[in-house]
């Protein structure tokens, strides 16, 4: 008979790995002048920074948005900032809203330029495995530092499409999710016109241009790119 306390599940593809989970609550701010936000922040329990990204719910768990990106771009925005001490989090919006709380969801992958051993973080939901459903293997994962006044390719994938990715910077001790609504662009569709930093997304590579850095220098990119298309 087999012995199901032996199961292992094996693939040739990598997925990724989350280190960290954290679910709060915090408390929506409406101004007299028609903004409405929230902030928080945590302890960084790790020995190096780490790369979080986080979701948000308006309606108690019901439906959640990614805190980095606006659902309406030019009304809103988010962002989720981690060093070697804190976590933090804050959100806004240029009107008031009904709710009064939000629940937030963090998340954190390990850097691929530290390699260390870390406990398992507590699950937030159960999780299934379900071959009927399509799961993003990670394509490649790394950092690079991209001088001021440049332009670098970070990975070259060659995949033939547009692949999903996800990118941090990292300058002054503080990384930070770029919006990839606003700072990462299909140049089949969106031709770059941008004068600062932005990342470039075709068939083939992913660059980053950092031009005209706050105070200049270089900038640090942590990116991932997975196998599903960017939609």
């Amino acid at each position: 008979m087999v012995d199901l306390r032996k199961f292992e599940f094996n693939s040739k593809f990598k997925t990724d790995n989350v280190i960290w989970t954290y679910e709060t609550t915090s408390a929506i701010t409406n101004t007299t002048f028609g903004t409405a936000g929230f902030n928080g922040s945590v302890a960084n329990s790790f020995s190096f920074t780490p790369l979080v990204f986080g979701i948000y719910s308006l309606d108690n768990g019901a439906s959640w948005s990614d805190l980095t990106l606006p659902s309406t771009p030019d009304y809103g925005y988010g962002e989720v900032i981690s060093n070697s001490s804190t976590i933090s989090w804050s959100w806004f919006r240029s009107f008031n809203v009904s709710a009064t709380t939000a629940k937030i969801r963090l998340f954190a992958f390990m850097p691929s330029n530290v390699n260390v051993s870390v406990n398992a973080p507590t699950p937030l939901s159960k999780f299934y495995i379900n071959t009927k459903f399509g799961y993003d293997n990670l394509v490649a994962s790394g950092f690079m530092v991209v001088p001021d006044g440049s332009t670098s390719t970070l990975y070259t994938h060659n995949l033939g499409y547009y692949p999903k990715v996800l990118l941090w910077a990292e300058r002054g001790g503080d990384v930070m999710r770029f919006q990839d609504n606003i700072n990462v662009f299909n140049t089949a569709t969106s031709p770059v016109t941008q004068t600062f930093q932005f990342a470039s997304l075709t068939t083939t590579a992913l660059t980053f241009t950092n031009n005209h850095t706050s105070g200049g220098g270089s900038i640090g990119i942590h990116y991932r790119i997975y196998g599903g298309q960017n939609g």
